[in-house]
């Protein structure tokens, strides 16, 4: 089964025909409100990282950094 987080889309747009999903919540609340997690959520530059599944095949899982540590920007 592969690696899924409650947001993913059951059915993908992989073309993107479709008009994208809008979220009545913040990042926050739909963080808080998800049991898997599996994402990246981008705040202007600032890129992060959160999985509480466990990757399969020996994967390493994504560091999350706390608001209380300093900043790491992602260039992604």
């Amino acid at each position: 089964m592969p690696i899924s987080d409650d947001l993913y889309p059951k059915e993908p747009d992989f073309e993107g025909i479709q008009k994208p999903i809008e979220f009545n919540h913040c990042l926050d609340e739909l963080r808080a409100s998800s049991k898997n997690l599996h994402r990246l959520e981008i705040r202007g530059p600032q890129c992060t990282a959160y999985c509480n599944i466990t990757p399969s095949c020996g994967h390493l899982q994504p560091l999350t950094y706390k608001l209380n540590q300093p900043i790491v920007q992602s260039f992604l």
